[in-house]
């Protein structure tokens, strides 16, 4: 039987306002952290995968198929009631990540429920964990933080099944079916499951004082039992029926069952060398985020430090007005709460040592395998706090300090992604005025991007998704590549023209290795879909995109076809919100679609409205069209001072001047008995010989 005072300690008496006040603190500091520029965040990395194939294909079997097949029915369920824009994605990934807190505060409370202001402290600091850096990706991670509800909910249910004397099958059933959705979902939580025998004896010790402790034992097991008996059998699943447990370097459980020693030694090995990126390298990467503070400015700094303020000041109150201090705790439960919290985070790391993959503190997406060590982590700083003998308003101090300095880490992330999905949505948006359609079979080639939350997977989807009219399960019209030796170990030399089938995450494309759209975008230039008149002497261009042009079959006459899918590519995209001020680089795409149909004068026309309204090119290759769309509508003069202005900012681009003259010169019919009239210009540029 429970005893009284127990009962009492999972209780409270008290107001519903006072009882639900913690919760309320949790969601402001969330939305503290979190929430404040989730009007200005987007979609990356996973995400445009993901929302490819569930709104435009409506399968996501695609991307699950291979590994975790439990989860495109649950994408498919939240992609049903959503619509595929940031806001309502971001505020389900918000309000996840307050549930987990809030479930995990219930959960410290039953464990322990003499010392109720160390349950706040795990809470807190579980929610702000500063490890995970990249946890704005609203599909992406919406997994992981539905999985870690699942657990912990499950632990909860679990205890309160006991704390009702067993009389509610019901909740046991809840507690089964929660663990086992966790087991099912994904290798991220997977062992997080072995916590449970802890939790529940550190429950039954507590809640039923008067049991001698072999009876403790027993019932700890006895409750357990079920527990096992279903993480057993997703065991054998996973690593005998499904034959790995990851994405990464999978290994059958056979190999590290014949070698228990070694593996052992093995994996503590690893913990010692990950055990302080995951506890003292994440927290003080909180105190100086080095990766995103560089992208804050002035206003965005300014910002940073009132967001710590506020959060300071209201940390400071909600401890000193509605925490009590408990008199003659005892030392040893802190002590435990280390060791337990050790225990999670080596729990927390096996499913990766499995995998033999390695953590990483930093801005990437290999950060993201930190996520589930956050409860073991919180549970090390708290038993800290409160192990050492340190007077009340100190005490408060300090975790005050540590919460505003993880809020504001958290919004300098957020702020990260924000200039993310800014330049993004720029690139994206050039390409919609650029590109009308693009004809099936396409693999597209770009320089390597200047973002750092894309792949490319999720650039493919983002093709596909805009321009691709094929409907058929588990097919793409485009894919996209811009790192070089990916290209050349998939698809092969572009000296050998073949075709080439590629299976990826989206679907899979047969195309001819020559079929090639090349793209080059920078943050301070525009878009340019490369043209094989400028873009082979191009100084500028890296070697591989000169070789993409110069073997490209690629039509580029198809790019200015009507686009054939419904509601056009703009809706498509719709998703990116309105269309940013028209600057130099729309006028500059829709130059470029009347260059390429040698429409000279509709070409000098966009210049002229772009000069005219104050934008001028920010790149010396943006210039470069104008001096052939001058040159052969008549107005030599105009397109001889480009040249030279050209030509006097960088004699680097010489050889493309002298290329792009002796191709005016050709046009205009020069001949070698009829010389070009723009002999000048070969000498002063110092072109070879034959130009002249």
């Amino acid at each position: 039987m429970l005893t009284k005072d127990h009962q009492k300690k999972l209780l409270p008496a008290g107001s519903f306002f006072r009882k639900n006040l913690f919760p309320l603190f949790l969601l402001l500091l969330s939305l503290l952290a979190f929430g404040i520029l989730i009007p200005w965040l987007g979609f990356y990395m996973d995400d445009w995968s993901l929302l490819y194939l569930a709104y435009d294909k409506n399968d996501l079997t695609t991307f699950f198929q291979h590994k975790r097949p439990w989860l495109a029915p649950l994408y498919a369920s939240f992609s049903a009631i959503l619509p595929p824009k940031p806001l309502p994605w971001h505020l389900l990934l918000l309000l996840l990540k307050w549930l987990g807190a809030v479930v995990v505060w219930h959960l410290m409370r039953k464990v322990l429920p003499q010392k109720p202001n160390l349950a706040q402290a795990v809470s807190a600091l579980y929610l702000l964990y500063p490890g995970h850096l990249i946890a704005f990706h609203p599909l992406g991670f919406l997994f992981h933080y539905i999985q870690a509800l699942f657990i912990f909910a499950s632990f909860l249910v679990h205890l309160e099944f006991i704390h009702r004397e067993e009389r509610s099958g019901l909740l046991l059933l809840i507690a089964i079916c929660l663990s086992l959705a966790n087991l099912i979902i994904s290798e991220y939580f997977f062992f997080i499951e072995l916590l449970r025998p802890i939790l529940l004896f550190f429950f039954i010790h507590n809640a039923f004082e008067n049991l001698p402790l072999s009876e403790k034992i027993k019932k700890t097991l006895y409750q357990w039992l079920p527990f096992l008996l279903v993480f057993s059998g997703v065991v054998l699943f996973r690593f005998h029926i499904q034959a790995d447990i990851s994405r990464y370097n999978t290994q059958p459980l056979f190999e590290y069952l014949s070698k228990p020693v070694q593996t052992f030694t093995a994996f503590i090995n690893e913990f010692f060398h990950d055990f302080p990126i995951i506890t003292l390298q994440t927290w003080k990467y909180a105190f100086h985020p080095k990766d995103v503070i560089m992208l804050a400015d002035y206003q965005g700094m300014i910002l940073y430090i009132c967001i710590m303020a506020v959060t300071f000041l209201l940390s400071t109150l909600y401890q000193y007005k509605y925490q009590k201090e408990y008199k003659n705790d005892g030392r040893l439960i802190y002590g435990v709460l280390l060791i337990l919290g050790a225990i999670s985070v080596f729990l927390s790391c096996l499913p990766f040592w499995l995998a033999d993959v390695k953590f990483q503190i930093g801005f990437n997406v290999q950060n993201r395998y930190i996520i589930p060590s956050a409860l073991g982590a919180s549970l090390i700083l708290a038993g800290l706090l409160f192990l050492l003998p340190l007077k009340k308003l100190i005490r408060i101090f300090i975790t005050s300090v540590f919460i505003s300095f993880m809020v504001g880490a958290h919004f300098l992330y957020a702020n990260s992604y924000r200039h993310e999905w800014e330049q993004m949505k720029r690139m994206l948006w050039q390409i919609t005025w650029r590109i009308n359609s693009i004809q099936p079979d396409t693999l597209i080639i770009s320089n390597e991007l200047p973002l750092q939350m894309i792949s490319e997977n999720s650039l493919s989807a983002i093709f596909n998704w805009m321009y691709s009219t094929n409907t058929a399960r588990g097919e793409i019209d485009y894919y996209c590549y811009f790192d070089e030796e990916r290209f050349i170990r998939e698809v092969g030399s572009l000296e050998r023209p073949c075709i080439h089938t590629s299976a990826h995450m989206i679907g899979t494309i047969s195309s001819s290795n020559t079929h090639l759209l090349g793209l080059s975008f920078s943050p301070d230039t525009c878009v340019r879909v490369l043209d094989a008149g400028i873009d082979l002497y191009n100084p500028a261009l890296p070697g591989f995109l000169k070789e993409v042009v110069y073997y490209s079959t690629f039509d580029t006459q198809q790019l200015l076809k009507e686009y054939e899918k419904n509601g056009g590519v703009i809706s498509n995209i719709a998703i990116l919100g309105p269309q940013p001020a028209h600057e130099w680089c729309f006028y500059y795409q829709k130059a470029m679609q009347a260059y390429q149909q040698e429409h000279w004068i509709d070409t000098i026309n966009e210049y002229n409205q772009a000069i005219t309204l104050g934008y001028f090119p920010r790149d010396v290759i943006e210039w470069i069209p104008f001096v052939k769309a001058y040159a052969l509508s008549g107005q030599v003069n105009e397109a001889i001072r480009i040249t030279t202005l050209i030509y006097n900012m960088s004699h680097q681009y010489g050889a493309l001047m002298c290329n792009l003259w002796k191709d005016i010169s050709k046009t205009i019919g020069a001949t070698p008995d009829k010389p070009s009239p723009y002999i000048h210009l070969f000498f002063e540029m110092n072109c070879p010989v034959d130009f002249y």
